[in-house]
């Protein structure tokens, strides 16, 4: 048996981005929106690859939670924002949509950072600028040890153009 064999066709579907395939076999069994993979599930897998906006909101209609943590502390928000960042694809519609389908904006993910902050320590600030038009609010605190802001990861990081945004999005909220 091939490595690739032994991932459920779903799997398979997802990682090669054959999503109208997906949906269709979500059609005809629901209940694979609801199996665990390996600590995770179908909406986290499928939320890091560009492409699978449909899916995600399929996903969600059949009860998936858009704040599910996986085993490993990942949710399906996260997983856009870093995944999408780590291929080079932009998962932009992926974001939006999982905010739109109640993914908490501000809510931890992987290590306790939420996805503003994934998004400054990738160096997306294409990511950063969408997750604060949706929300994201860049005084919330990591929950973990460090406990940082966004404004700090970007300090610590010394990414003077997420500092630049944050300072600008600050002073556009103070004036709305």
């Amino acid at each position: 048996m091939t490595e690739d064999a032994k991932w459920p066709a779903e799997i398979r579907l997802a990682l090669d981005g054959h999503w109208d395939d997906l949906l269709a076999l979500i059609d005809r069994d629901p209940g694979v929106a609801q199996k665990d993979y390996f600590g995770s599930n179908l909406l986290t897998d499928c939320a890091h690859m560009a492409g699978s906006a449909e899916v995600l909101r399929k996903l969600v209609s059949l009860g998936c939670d858009p704040n599910a943590r996986s085993r490993t502390g990942v949710t399906p928000l996260t997983a856009a924002v870093t995944g999408g960042s780590r291929y080079g694809l932009t998962t932009i519609p992926e974001i939006t949509a999982l905010v739109e389908l109640g993914a908490n904006v501000n809510g931890p993910g992987e290590n306790g950072y939420p996805p503003l902050h994934w998004a400054i320590m990738d160096n997306r600030l294409d990511y950063a600028e969408v997750l604060l038009r949706l929300g994201a609010d860049p005084s919330v605190l990591a929950e973990n040890e460090w406990a940082e802001s966004a404004v700090e990861v970007a300090q610590r990081r010394q990414n003077k153009e997420a500092l630049q945004l944050l300072q600008d999005w600050r002073g556009l909220a103070k004036s709305r």
